[in-house]
C-alpha cells in the first residue's frame, strides 16, 4: 500500500511541475495562467498564444524565399537575397564586382539589373512587393556569383531580411559576420539571417531571426546588442551548436556588449555562464556597459585581478563572490586600484569582498603606494550611488562592540592602508546609511575606519 501511495505522489509531483511549466511558459507567452490552473483550462490557452512579430511580417510577403533564390534566372550558383525597404537606388560597396548578376524579384517576375558606373542600383515601380502584414512597401534583390571571397556588403544598406542558407561559400556574406564590428552600424534595420555558415558572430539590436546550417568548429563572439530576443537568438545558437563546437569571445566583446534583458534566468545565464566562463582577462576596465543588468553578477574565484578591475560591471543587485587581487603586485604603482565607484550602480545591495588568505585578518586587497598624483588614491576608493545597501554586510555589533569578521563585514575585509590621505575614501551618496546605526555607532565605525587610515563620508 505505501508503494502504490509513493507512486502516487510521484506522479502528481509530475503533474504538476508539468502544470506549473506550462503556465509559466504561458504568461511568457502574453496569455495569463496560473499554477493552480487544471490541464483541462491550461491546454487550450496554447491556441491562444499569438505569433511572434517576425513571423507575422514575413508571412506578409508570402514567399518562399530559398524558391526565389533557386528560380532565379541565373548562371551563378552560390547566390543571396536581400530584402531592402523600399529606397529608389543602393550605393554598392566601392569593390563590388561588375561581374556578379543582380536580379530583383517583385512576386512574379524576376528583372535583371546592372550597377552604373558609380556602383549604384536604381529601382522602379515595378521592382517593388508589398507586404500584407504592414502595408509597406521593399524590393527584393537576389545576386550571384561563383566565388564570394570578401565583405562585398560591408557598406551602408537598408536591408531587412538576408538569405544565404543555400550558400557554402556565405562566410563574408552573411551579414553576421562583418569585418570590423560594423553589422550595428550598416545594417541598422535587419530583422532575420538565415545563412549557411556561422563562424563570428554579431548580434544587432534590430535581429529578431537567426539560423545557420553549419557551424565552424569554433565560433567566435563579437558583438551583441539589445534586450531578451537578441540574448534569446545567442542562447539558442550556443544551445544548438554541435557537441565539440568551441565558443570563444572576440577580444571586445564584453567592451561592446549592449544588453538590457528582463528575463531574470536569460541574464543570469549570459552574464554568469556564457561571459563568466569565457571570460579570461585580469580586469573588467573597458568591460560592460551600464545599460547590462543582471540581479547577481559573480565574479570568477580563479582570477588574479589587477589595476582597475571593478570599474565596468553591470548594474546588478548583488555581486557574487570573493575578489582576489594579484599579490605579485604588492609594490607596483597601481597596487589596490579596483575602481569601485561606478555611479550605475544604483542597485546594489551588498559590498564587494575580497579573499582572505590563510590567516589574514582583512581581505587581499592591496593596501595603495604613495603617489605624487593624490587624484590617483581615488581609483583605491570605494564611492556608493546605491540607495539599497543592507547594513548587515557592512558592520554589526555586538555587547563587545564591533563584531570582527573579514569574512562577512566590509570594514574589517578593507586592508590597513599604510598612507593616510583624505582622498583614500569610503564614501555614501545615500546620506541616510548612516541612519541604520546609534550615534555611538557610528563613531566606532569612523573611529575603526580611521585606524585603517580610510575616510568615511557619510
Amino acid at each position: 500500500m505505501a508503494q502504490l501511495e509513493n507512486e502516487m505522489l510521484n506522479e502528481l509531483s509530475v503533474a504538476q511541475g508539468f502544470t506549473n511549466d506550462l503556465a509559466a511558459n504561458l504568461t511568457a507567452k502574453g496569455v495569463p495562467s496560473s499554477n493552480t490552473e487544471g490541464l483541462d483550462t491550461l491546454v487550450p490557452k496554447v491556441l491562444e498564444i499569438g505569433k511572434p512579430p517576425y513571423e507575422e511580417w514575413q508571412e506578409g510577403f508570402g514567399y518562399n524565399w530559398d524558391s526565389v533564390v533557386s528560380n532565379a534566372p541565373m548562371a551563378s550558383t552560390l547566390r543571396v537575397l536581400h530584402i531592402y525597404t523600399k529606397v529608389e537606388f543602393l550605393k554598392m560597396y566601392s569593390y563590388f564586382p561588375t561581374s556578379i548578376e543582380i536580379y530583383t524579384y517583385n512576386g512574379s517576375d524576376y528583372r535583371q539589373k546592372t550597377m552604373d558606373a558609380n556602383k549604384r542600383l536604381a529601382f522602379i515601380e515595378a521592382d517593388y512587393m508589398t507586404n500584407t502584414s504592414d502595408n509597406l512597401q521593399y524590393v527584393c534583390v537576389v545576386y550571384g556569383d561563383f566565388g564570394w571571397g570578401e565583405y562585398y556588403f560591408n557598406t551602408y544598406l537598408p536591408v531587412v531580411y538576408s538569405n544565404s542558407k543555400n550558400n557554402p561559400d556565405d562566410r563574408y556574406v552573411n551579414l553576421i559576420n562583418i569585418g570590423g564590428g560594423q553589422t550595428f552600424a550598416i545594417y541598422p534595420y535587419l530583422r532575420g539571417v538565415d545563412c549557411y555558415r556561422t563562424s563570428y558572430i554579431q548580434i544587432g539590436n534590430s535581429l529578431e531571426h537567426l539560423t545557420t546550417q553549419i557551424y565552424d568548429t569554433t565560433i567566435r563572439l563579437e558583438r551583441i546588442a539589445g534586450s531578451d530576443t537578441q540574448a534569446r537568438i545567442l542562447k539558442d545558437l550556443i544551445d544548438n551548436a554541435p557537441i565539440g563546437t568551441t565558443i570563444t569571445l572576440g577580444g571586445d566583446f564584453i567592451q561592446y556588449v549592449s544588453l538590457y534583458i528582463s528575463d531574470e534566468k536569460l541574464a543570469d545565464w549570459f552574464y554568469n555562464d556564457l561571459c563568466y566562463n569565457k571570460f579570461n582577462k585580469v580586469s573588467y576596465y573597458g568591460g560592460f556597459s551600464i545599460s547590462n543588468v543582471v540581479k547577481r553578477f559573480k565574479i570568477r574565484p580563479d582570477i588574479n585581478f589587477y589595476d582597475q578591475y571593478l570599474w565596468q560591471l553591470p548594474n546588478m543587485v548583488y555581486i557574487d563572490g570573493v575578489i582576489t587581487e594579484d599579490q605579485t603586485k604588492i609594490a607596483d604603482t597601481n597596487a589596490g586600484f579596483h575602481n569601485f565607484m561606478n555611479s550605475g550602480w544604483t542597485m546594489l545591495q551588498n559590498f564587494p569582498m575580497w579573499k582572505v588568505i590563510g590567516s589574514a585578518t582583512t581581505g587581499c586587497l592591496l593596501p595603495m603606494n604613495t603617489q605624487a598624483n593624490v587624484n590617483a588614491y581615488l581609483l583605491g576608493s570605494f564611492d556608493f550611488y546605491s540607495t539599497n545597501l543592507e547594513p548587515n554586510k557592512f558592520c554589526e555589533f555586538d555587547e563587545n562592540g564591533i563584531i570582527e569578521d573579514p569574512t562577512k563585514y566590509f570594514i574589517c575585509n578593507l586592508p590597513f592602508e599604510a598612507i593616510s590621505h583624505v582622498n583614500i575614501q569610503v564614501r555614501f551618496r545615500d546620506l541616510t546609511f548612516k541612519n541604520n546605526y546609534t550615534t555611538t555607532q557610528r563613531n566606532a565605525i569612523s573611529t575603526y575606519l580611521t585606524n585603517k587610515n580610510w575616510s568615511l563620508q557619510w
